[in-house]
Order: structure tokens, then sequence, then C-alpha cells
């Protein structure tokens, strides 16, 4: 039997269900994460960790519906929805991160060389000529400039 390489998913056809009641806003983050990950992907240990996202995400857009109905400042006072919605922010980027959801999560080191954009043979910023003059002409830049402008 071959060994399993990193970066290949062995799929099961089989996804992981909540075990808790979430909240309909939640319900619908939960299906949508795991609807869009591959079905290996989660297992049943990472159902506390994908079920606080989900409530965290459904936290935050509420915050975020708050905010936009009364306003980010109420009554000389900044909304205490901000603060809510700051840390259901800082909550979901480190679940992202653990659940490997989030785009740098899922990036493999290893393979991004191989999978990089081919270099163009251009010339860098700083070597091109961009007034025109070849290096070592004694005319300034500036007049140059000047005299096509008039």
């Amino acid at each position: 039997m071959p060994a399993h390489r990193k970066g290949s998913t062995i799929s099961t056809g089989r996804r992981v269900q909540p075990m808790t009641t979430l909240s309909p806003p939640a319900l619908a983050v939960f299906k949508h994460i795991v609807a869009s990950v591959d079905p290996s992907h989660f297992s049943a240990v990472d159902l506390p960790l994908l079920e606080s996202y989900a409530n965290h995400a459904a936290m935050a857009t509420h915050a975020a519906q708050q905010i936009d109905a009364e306003g980010a400042v109420v009554a000389g006072k900044p909304s205490p929805w901000l603060t809510v919605q700051e840390k259901a922010v800082k909550a979901l980027t480190a679940l992202s991160a653990r659940l490997r959801i989030a785009p740098q999560s899922r990036f493999d080191r290893l393979v991004a060389g191989a999978n990089s954009r081919q270099q163009l043979n251009t010339p860098k910023p700083w070597e091109q000529d961009i007034h025109g003059l070849l290096a070592g002409e004694d005319e300034d830049p500036g007049e140059r400039y000047f005299r096509s402008a008039q």
C-alpha cells in the first residue's frame, strides 16, 4: 500500500455534522464551511472548534448589522457592538488557522516553489531608464522633462 502524501486527500464521502444545537445563522455558516472543503478535511475531533467558528461568525455578522443600523458612534461614544465585532473577528482569525480554512494555513511552502509563476525576463523597475536617458549622460532628467512640457 503506498504511503499517504501530504496534500493528497482521502475522501470517505461523509461530512461531519454539528453536535450541538446551533442558531440558524451559525448553522448556515457551519454547513457552508463543511461543504466548502473536502469531506475528509474535518473529523469529529474538530467539531468543537468548528462550532465555535460558526458561532463567532454569526456573532460578527450580527454585530456588523447592529453597527450598520445604529452607527459606529452612539451618543458620542463608540458603539458597544464594535467591541463585540472586534472580539468575534479575532476569534475567527485564530480558529480559521487552527481549522486550516484560512488561505495562509492551506499554503504548503514545499509545493509553492514548483507551482510559482514563471519569472519574466523583463528589466527590474530600478534597471529601467524611466526618462529615456542612458546611464552616464550628463543631462539632468528634470531638464528633459521640462523641455518636453513646454
